[in-house]
């Protein structure tokens, strides 16, 4: 399902309103599935997975284990945990995904600008010898 997705909750601690209003919602297809382990590995039974809507992407945008949904008149809300690791130490904390369904118009990108677009290849263009070391145009 197409979803356009925000955390709730940051490493434990609950976002404020105005965290979650600056926040920009993740925008791809929702997967509830069966844990690879089905449990065994003391994390739940089910996982949910929000995939990028990219088809070719295999990295998750988000992956919470031990996962429980619940689906209201205000979308749907994905309780898990979500992992963090840190070199080889791993650090679970809480999560909740608000999810609310997306059509294909939510996945165009917002449109530019022509005159922005030539600022900006401009700009990428003055740049280029000095990526190339070979210092400024003259």
């Amino acid at each position: 399902m197409l979803v356009k997705a925000l955390r709730l909750w940051n490493k434990d601690v609950k976002l404020t309103a105005e965290q979650l209003r600056r926040q920009t919602p993740m925008i791809g297809r929702l997967r509830y599935e069966d844990s690879q382990y089905r449990g065994h590995d003391g994390r739940g039974p089910r996982k949910c997975l929000l995939m990028p809507a990219d088809p070719n992407s295999t990295d998750p945008l988000c992956e919470l284990f031990s996962a429980k949904i619940k689906v209201d008149d205000k979308g749907i809300r994905v309780r898990g945990e979500e992992d963090e690791w840190r070199r080889k130490t791993r650090m679970t904390y809480r999560q909740v995904l608000w999810c609310v369904p997306a059509s294909g118009a939510d996945l165009q990108p917002p449109l530019r600008h022509p005159h922005d677009i030539e600022d900006e290849t401009a700009a990428l263009r003055e740049s280029m010898p000095y990526r190339l070391g070979l210092g400024p145009l003259e």
